[in-house]
């Protein structure tokens, strides 16, 4: 996916600063320029409607939003805030003003319908999010007990 697609110099600039960007290392700290990058990409893209933008909607749509960590690679999605999760999701709807890259947005996500197995039966791995994998700037996770917890929990 390193190669620039046949676009506009403007885009094609755009394009390749997106891809040489790191990732956001975790969802509580937004990377603003990353953000910007994709809020003017959104501006370029709806100024220019019909150019051939299939390889720009596919890292929008791999890089940025839907690409699985894996152990070895963790670093994945590119966008893990809500608000430059918020400007991919705007890039990708303008993008898919375009017919071609509706029709490749669709059938991407269609295949996860068609095998609702894509991934594992348990339901743990189902929870995509990348804020919920995290844990707090505190380093603590879980709820204090003030000391009636365990009545509370035997009454539910």
């Amino acid at each position: 996916m390193n190669d620039v697609p046949d676009i506009s110099p403007d885009i094609a600039k755009l394009f390749k600063a997106l891809q040489d960007r790191p990732a956001e290392k975790n969802g509580q700290e937004q990377d603003r320029i990353f953000t910007g990058l994709l809020d003017l990409l959104d501006g370029y893209v709806k100024q220019t409607p019909n150019e051939n933008t299939q390889k720009l909607t596919n890292f929008v749509l791999y890089n940025c939003l839907f690409d699985i960590p894996t152990f070895k690679e963790s670093g994945k999605p590119k966008c893990k805030n809500s608000l430059t999760r918020s400007s991919a999701f705007n890039v990708l709807k303008t993008l898919m003003n375009n017919p071609a890259n509706m029709t490749g947005v669709i059938t991407y996500l269609d295949s996860f319908h068609v095998d609702p197995n894509w991934r594992t039966k348990r339901y743990v791995d189902w929870n995509i999010s990348p804020g919920s994998m995290e844990k707090s700037e505190t380093g603590f996770v879980g709820m204090k007990n003030l000391g009636c917890i365990c009545y509370l929990n035997s009454q539910i």
